[in-house]
């Protein structure tokens, strides 16, 4: 019985341990997979990042999110952001590794290139975002 409570009690320690080693890093899982959609700001993000890459958004759209007072299921839920963009490839490419680092959780859904005119792509594409 003694073994048995001192193993518990060892496991316990062990588990106050690890719970220490990732305190400072349980903010990073809120902000890559935050406990709301936060769809205006996810918008915004893949805007910026377009711009600041050298992309032209022509269209951009995000799915509908039902809003509920109801407590999350703690599952990982998505919304999708589709865009149609020109731009060379450089700034496509550049636009792509840029989504990939963001701390928020995306994902290419689809991702569609047609060749243009001087080298111009048309790009479609769908991101997947993340939240609980």
């Amino acid at each position: 019985k003694n073994k048995e409570s001192e193993d518990v009690i060892l496991q316990i320690v062990n588990y106050q341990s690890l719970l220490e080693n990732y305190r400072d890093k349980l903010p990073l899982l809120d902000e890559a997979v935050p406990s709301s959609p936060g769809l205006a700001k996810a918008v915004e993000d893949v805007r910026k990042i377009a711009s600041s890459s050298g992309l032209l958004i022509d269209t951009m759209s995000a799915d509908s999110i039902k809003f509920t007072d109801e407590v999350g299921t703690g599952e990982i839920q998505t919304f999708n952001i589709t865009a149609a963009s020109k731009a060379q490839s450089a700034p496509l490419s550049t636009f792509i590794s840029a989504v990939l680092v963001q701390r928020r959780l995306k994902t290419f859904d689809s991702l569609d290139i047609t060749g243009g005119v001087d080298g111009e792509l048309t790009i479609n594409f769908v991101i997947k975002t993340y939240y609980l």
